[in-house]
């Protein structure tokens, strides 16, 4: 918490529904004021739960109180921001300030990574993450860095190592589809409705495809390439439009071994092709979940292995 003049807004979460269910619900926030310390926006929060606790429509997710500076031109760059349970105990603190005109080293700024004690999750947990009015039940797989693990980053690659701010002060989490997120540790809560048992099954087998495309991509540098051939479906196509017939070669580790292999092919197939070949293109992924394959980029060759255009994503 800074020792500048600053405002704490406290905000009340609800649920949306008096049953609700997993894997995904929706949750109100009202901000309930203003306040000049913490310590008067958790009295009032306090308070409100004490005057509603029996006279709810809605039962209470939690609160949330984020700190913001007075008399600074900022576009609502928080301090510090705190999460609390239905009940008002502290669940979770970042206490790093956004202001991004602060240097990166800035010791109110910089995130020097999370406690060991201080993490309330590990991986394979069940856990409730909050984003915006939407809760999802995921399960995670990446825990915060310790202080320990920042300093060895640093370490390890002084030239390129960036300094971490209070959004890397994270949970990874998947969902039961293979989507991944990247919630702030104040947003990611205990499981506090019951899990059906196929939905348990769900997520754990995707955290187990998520733990085996991350040990595979730590070998491929995070990224693979795949090469793919194209021919004419018809003997004669006509433009504007005609078809073309995609043949999957292979996955290959880097971009280098992905050309050579095309260039073998071409050679290899141009005597004993049965349809004409249109050409070659090679796309690059980063490997991020099991179901979510991000493109980074596409390389489009002529049929003798020259590259006509590309795009980068």
């Amino acid at each position: 918490m800074t020792t500048e003049n600053t405002i704490f807004k406290l905000i009340e979460i609800e649920y949306c529904d008096k049953k609700p269910q997993y894997p995904l619900f929706g949750v109100s926030k009202s901000t309930l004021g203003y306040f000049f310390s913490l310590e008067k926006a958790e009295q009032a929060m306090k308070n409100n739960i004490e005057e509603n606790d029996n006279g709810r429509q809605n039962p209470s997710f939690g609160f949330l109180i984020e700190e913001y500076a007075l008399d600074v031109p900022s576009y609502w760059q928080a301090k510090s921001r705190r999460s609390y349970l239905s009940d008002g105990t502290l669940w979770a603190e970042n206490l790093l300030d956004e202001d991004p005109l602060l240097e990166s080293d800035d010791p109110a700024k910089e995130f020097l990574g999370r406690p060991a004690e201080k993490r309330r999750f590990q991986k394979g947990d069940l856990v409730e993450t909050l984003n915006g009015t939407q809760v999802t039940l995921e399960i995670v797989t990446e825990e915060p860095d310790t202080p320990e693990e920042v300093s060895e980053q640093r370490e390890n690659d002084k030239e390129n190592f960036l300094h971490h701010d209070y959004s890397d002060d994270y949970y990874r989490t998947i969902n039961h589809n293979g989507k991944q997120s990247y919630s702030n540790v104040i947003y990611v809560f205990p499981p506090r409705i019951p899990v059906g048992e196929v939905l348990q099954k769900k997520l754990w087998k995707m955290y187990q495809l998520e733990t085996e495309i991350f040990l595979t991509s730590k070998i491929m540098g995070n990224s693979f390439f795949k090469l793919v051939e194209m021919e004419h479906r018809d003997e004669k196509p006509k433009c504007p439009d005609f078809d073309t017939v995609r043949t999957f070669l292979g996955f290959y580790s880097n971009m280098d071994k992905a050309e050579q292999a095309l260039k073998s092919n071409s050679i290899k197939k141009d005597i004993s092709r049965k349809r004409s070949l249109f050409g070659f293109m090679i796309e690059g992924y980063f490997v991020e979940s099991p179901l979510y394959w991000c493109t980074k980029s596409r390389f489009i060759y002529t049929p003798d292995g020259i590259l006509a255009t590309s795009w980068y994503y």
